[in-house]
């Protein structure tokens, strides 16, 4: 059962005066900012392999009565394909995605989530999303998957997302959001139950619950609707010669490729034990759904995972974040020490050596120089010269006169 997204008339004047009360707080929450951008490319369809599979799903959709009569010669090959795909995922960005108006007459549904146009099984997700995208260009006569005029960008929503979703739905590729909200939360996530079109139970042991929404320990209602964690990447696949890395906070639309020899992938953690199993719901915090209506797209859960602190998953990233920062610290440690020795050099200081120390007592060490000062050069060199007869610029003095 599931419950209304409007909040309940009050019954009592008490309640009603409470609700008048609690109505005046303000949502404390902020829509993220990001200067990221969602990242399409070919190389996981352009290789070999993906486009010996691709070549699998257009011999089924020639098999399907809407193209059973198209002529072999108008059949398009695998590459074309590709390029039909990455239309839809631009398409899919550019009609649904972060910068659209929060307009529910243009936010007609979400963002089709990233994986299902990487699922290249002969009868997966893709597969339906490129039978309901080539019927629409076959019945509206489109040259290709354009979302240049408000017409085209409405038949595309119409015809081929919102199709694609239901079909997505239908075989069991996406599932339906079925979430627990705890009633002190309910009035501040009311805009994004109804932006989002989710399902709300009324306990989260109701059946079906895919989600449950709870306050992260040491936080009140409305610190957990403001207060992210630090930002953190995560390594979702490493491959010959670059990493697939996610960045926290963001869909995983916005996952990148970057090169092994950079750098700047962080170390993999596997995260499936992570993954709720047994048909258990997720367990977030708020911003996972406020989030979610802001990017009209549904955030990655990982990113938002509550109360989970004794999660051995959760200890893993906590661990990464930590050898991120200690990195990020002795870099910064080693560009001081640079600048110290540059400063050294130009005061005429001299530098220690932080490695070579010798231990003379439990009490005293002994560390070595490794630029002396030149004030001590020049005493050195004064006190040999002195003591060749050469300092001074004459001979010594004569002890008897």
């Amino acid at each position: 059962r599931t419950m209304a997204t409007d909040e309940p008339l009050p019954t009592s004047p008490e309640e009603g005066e409470e609700e008048a009360k609690t109505t005046t707080l303000k949502n404390p929450y902020t829509a993220p900012k990001t200067k990221r951008k969602p990242y399409v490319q070919a190389r996981d369809f352009e290789n070999y392999a993906g486009l010996a599979r691709l070549e699998s799903i257009l011999a089924r959709i020639y098999v399907e009565d809407s193209f059973a009569s198209t002529a072999h010669a108008d059949r398009l090959d695998a590459k074309a394909v590709v390029e039909s795909i990455l239309e839809l995922l631009q398409g899919n960005e550019e009609c649904l995605g972060f910068k659209t108006p929060m307009d529910p007459k243009v936010r007609r549904l979400m963002k089709l989530p990233t994986h299902v146009f990487g699922d290249l099984k002969p009868a997966g997700s893709l597969f339906r999303i490129l039978l309901c995208a080539f019927e629409a260009k076959m019945s509206h006569n489109w040259r290709n998957f354009s979302w240049v005029s408000e017409q085209r960008r409405n038949e595309l929503i119409e015809d081929v997302f919102k199709r694609a979703e239901r079909e997505l739905k239908t075989h069991g590729f996406l599932k339906h959001k079925k979430v627990y909200i705890p009633p002190s939360l309910r009035k501040y996530l009311k805009n994004a139950v109804k932006a989002t079109r989710i399902a709300v139970a009324d306990k989260p042991t109701d059946p079906g619950v895919t989600h449950c929404i709870e306050i992260p320990r040491g936080q009140d209602v409305l610190s957990s609707l403001s207060t992210r964690g630090s930002e953190f990447t995560r390594t979702v696949r490493v491959d010959r010669s670059e990493t697939l890395v996610h960045y926290s906070y963001h869909p995983d639309s916005y996952d990148c490729w970057v090169p092994n020899s950079s750098g700047q992938a962080p170390r993999y953690m596997d995260m499936s034990e992570a993954v709720p199993k047994n048909g258990k719901a997720w367990v977030v915090n708020p911003l996972w759904l406020l989030d979610s209506a802001s990017f009209n797209e549904w955030m990655n859960e990982l990113d938002y995972r509550a109360n989970v602190e004794d999660d051995s998953c959760n200890q893993q990233q906590q661990q990464q974040q930590q050898e991120e920062e200690q990195q990020q610290n002795a870099g910064a440690s080693e560009e001081k020490k640079r600048k110290e020795r540059e400063l050294n050099d130009a005061l005429g200081k001299e530098n220690l050596s932080s490695r070579a120390t010798e231990r003379l007592d439990f009490r005293v060490t002994r560390q070595y120089v490794v630029d002396q000062h030149p004030f001590v050069i020049a005493s050195a060199d004064f006190d040999v010269d002195k003591s060749s007869g050469v300092a001074g610029g004459g001979p010594p003095d004569d002890p008897k006169k």
